[in-house]
């Protein structure tokens, strides 16, 4: 199964968080939506691709030499795991309802009225 790193996805999750909650706060800020709705998709084609999220552990064994093992997040290292299925599917429905709001609100913007 293909490994996406913990750090890269905890980074995506909070841009795409981060942008999405910047809206609020920025004059204008609706394109942080459409930045937001593209992170979420990328983070639901992901999981639905079956990656599993986890971390590298080194461990120095003196002696013998090194340890390398995989603590994960989400999935479970044998690829019969359902969370990134469901996660992804969150993801996207995230990603729709954000886009959805990207284009009410361009077009209330350009008088088109919704």
């Amino acid at each position: 199964m293909p490994i996406l790193d913990a750090g890269m996805f905890v980074i995506l999750l909070g841009v795409a968080f981060g942008s999405v909650f910047m809206n609020g706060v920025v004059k204008n800020g609706f394109v942080f939506k459409l930045v937001g709705a593209f992170l979420f998709f990328s983070l639901g084609i992901m999981m639905n691709a079956e990656y599993e999220v986890a971390y590298t552990v080194i461990t120095d064994v003196p002696g013998t030499g090194t340890i390398t093992e995989y603590r994960y997040i989400v999935g479970d290292g044998s690829g019969t795991s359902t969370t990134s299925s469901w996660l992804g599917w969150l993801f996207i429905g995230l990603a729709l309802i954000w886009t959805g709001l990207f284009f009410m609100e361009v077009m209330n913007m350009h008088g088109w009225g919704l």
